[in-house]
């Protein structure tokens, strides 16, 4: 399936969240993000149905690229991440029995998430971008008797964001015919790291428009910090 089916075909589901969601899953769509990209998807089956396919095509795989990019923005949390959230006394003196479990069943939660919002500019979003952090790493950051709450806030984590992994004991840590025993999860909260923008540069006019081909690649899409 081409972007611009992809897109077709987002808008003619209703633009629900799940279409979006499973191509892009690290990324969070506020409900006016989502109402950006539904305008986008319906821009570009308009161009299509007014026989501007080769531009609707090379407009949807940009955008598409962008959000990819995105998405995939800072690879997954680190072996050492996922151990910093694990209790220290399941960790404590098999520490590299951990580290070679993690590396060998490398997890899929990212180190950051995007959030997407709309700008109030044609085809723009504003971006914010949430690094991640255990719950052992929010404890440590805690002043004095603060309740977790209070620290999360001072923190500006979004809890609307955390993301959970599994992962499997050790062989040498493992109980025998205690199934429940043989995982634990390490949850992860994203914290406010910095802002920025995806900002549509343009064509807008028919135009620029007609003078695209497909194949062609113009940037029409960009990321600024």
């Amino acid at each position: 399936m081409s972007d611009l089916e992809f897109m077709v075909q987002a808008m003619y589901r209703h633009v629900g969240g799940y279409t979006f969601e499973s191509r892009w899953p690290n990324l969070f769509f506020e409900p006016s993000g989502m109402s950006r990209l539904a305008s986008i998807a319906g821009w570009l089956t308009g161009l299509e149905h007014a026989g501007q396919s080769a531009f609707a095509e090379v407009a949807a795989v940009d955008i598409c690229d962008e959000l990819t990019r995105l998405n995939n923005y800072g690879g997954s949390v680190s072996p050492d991440a996922v151990l910093s959230g694990l209790p220290s006394y399941l960790v404590r003196g098999h520490e590299e029995e951990w580290k070679a479990e993690v590396e060998r069943r490398p997890g899929s939660v990212p180190q950051f998430r995007v959030v997407l919002a709309d700008d109030g500019t044609f085809g723009g979003f504003s971006l914010l971008w949430y690094r991640a952090l255990t719950y052992t790493e929010v404890a440590a950051k805690q002043q004095d008797d603060e309740p977790l709450d209070v620290c999360l806030n001072r923190l500006k984590v979004r809890k609307c964001l955390e993301k959970y992994m599994m992962i499997r004991r050790p062989e040498s840590l493992r109980n025998a015919g205690d199934d429940s025993s043989k995982f634990d999860y390490v949850f992860f909260v994203y914290t406010f790291g910095f802002n920025g923008g995806l900002i549509m540069h343009g064509p807008k006019t028919a135009e620029t428009i007609a003078a695209y081909k497909v194949g062609d690649r113009h940037d029409l899409w960009s990321v600024h910090t």
